[in-house]
């Protein structure tokens, strides 16, 4: 799974100062953790011990995990260490308490996440991702789904609209959701429809050739539909940052 560290739509909106958008990027990542019928069961809000915690974005992750019914966690890991065996995990707004990793784990197996049997081993650090990603990857299985929510949209205070945020280098009238992104998207769905909040993808066009150009002055959005996506259409960046997007469903 590749992690956004920024894209043209977090810089845009961050230089415009748009209200009601958050997002985590680079140093911590909003996971939500799906059993192999991608039905979410725990919601983690994950940083290392370089992000400068914000709390409004540790409210919005509990407020979806409670509207879902679903527990949350915050996982801490030491990203200047090579290998680590142990992280810092608290229960919502709780004190954090240190865990070690085959205890952490049994946690998510307590979810009833359907992890992997057998000894967790160390987590290690590698240029390619974290220590902690890593096991994650390595000793949670293959009978998971996590999905990474990408941006959140508050409206009114109490919708919550969700937004899964794709590049590429197709044109926005071509770009079409990609089948092997289908058991995340299911994932967050069924997380909105669980807390009664709202999902939708955005897609925008990059380029790296000849020179990289990341370009979110249009945005294709498409809705999921349970597998049957939906082109809401293309639109301009300040339409649909903030006015469009509340008016592509009517329960919005």
């Amino acid at each position: 799974m590749a992690y956004y560290t920024s894209n043209a739509i977090y810089e845009r909106l961050s230089s415009q100062g748009k209200v009601n958008y958050y997002w985590v990027s680079e140093n911590a990542w909003i996971l939500v953790y799906g059993d192999n019928l991608f039905i979410p069961k725990v919601i983690v809000l994950v940083f290392n011990n370089y992000w400068i915690k914000e709390a409004e974005i540790i409210r919005q992750t509990c407020n979806i995990a409670k509207s879902a019914k679903l527990p949350m966690l915050q996982i801490e890991f030491d990203c200047t260490k090579q290998t680590i065996d142990s992280v810092n995990v608290a229960h919502f707004y709780s004190i954090f308490r240190c865990l070690r990793l085959n205890d952490l784990t049994g946690l998510f197996a307590s979810f009833g996440l359907p992890v992997q049997n057998g000894i967790t081993a160390k987590a290690i650090n590698s240029a390619a991702s974290s220590a902690y990603h890593n096991w994650q990857r390595n000793n949670l299985g293959r009978n998971i789904v996590v999905a990474d929510i990408d941006l959140m949209k508050i409206k009114d205070d109490e919708t919550i609209i969700v937004l899964e945020l794709k590049r590429s280098f197709y044109d926005l009238e071509v770009w079409e959701p990609y089948l092997e992104d289908y058991s995340n998207f299911y994932v967050l769905e069924n997380l909105c429809n669980l807390s009664n909040n709202k999902f939708f993808i955005i897609y925008n066009k990059r380029t790296t050739k000849p020179t990289v150009f990341d370009d979110e002055s249009k945005i294709s959005v498409f809705s999921f539909n349970q597998g049957s996506p939906k082109k809401e259409g293309v639109f301009d960046f300040e339409q649909l940052f903030p006015i469009h997007l509340a008016s592509f469903n009517k329960q919005i």
